[in-house]
């Protein structure tokens, strides 16, 4: 199962190019539909501005969030001091969604399902902690979205022999 970032979904815009970006929608959807691909609903609140993506991720919503909140998960992480650095102080007024992803993923690997988490996130400064680096702690594989889509055959589809 793969729980994806907003960081991740924003970055399809620079990295596809405007001709297949429809083709990597179309494909995100069918692996949420499937139950394979989710988010927590922060993701959607992240993204509601987004002129491209907010549509997705909304239309989406009930399937991909369908694990819930887990509140109780992300209270419990932010006991952990070097986990809480996650939070990016310069954010106000939204909920922010890193760590709602990495209890999301958290709460899957309790389920005994292979998870790893989709994000750009991975520079981390001595006042924020990266996702990557969270998840690297808290023993989570994390890939970025370009690895992500060609290991799944999506963009750049393989060319035939």
């Amino acid at each position: 199962m793969w729980v994806i970032d907003s960081s991740s979904i924003i970055e399809i815009k620079p990295k596809v190019p405007k001709t297949h970006r429809d083709g990597v929608i179309g494909e995100l959807e069918k692996l949420i539909v499937s139950g394979n691909l989710v988010y927590p609903s922060q993701v959607v609140t992240e993204l509601e501005d987004d002129d491209t993506f907010a549509d997705f991720v909304k239309k989406h919503k009930a399937q991909a969030t369908r694990h819930g909140p887990l509140f109780e998960q992300v209270k419990e992480l932010l006991k952990d001091a070097q986990i809480k650095r996650v939070l990016d102080h310069t954010k106000v007024g939204k909920d922010e969604a890193d760590p709602y992803l990495l209890a999301l993923a958290l709460h899957l690997k309790a389920q005994a399902i292979d998870v790893t988490l989709i994000t750009e996130e991975k520079r981390d400064r001595p006042d924020k902690l990266s996702l990557s680096s969270a998840c690297g702690i808290k023993r989570v594989y994390c890939v970025p979205i370009l690895p992500f889509l060609e290991q799944r055959g999506i963009y750049p589809r393989p060319t035939p022999p």
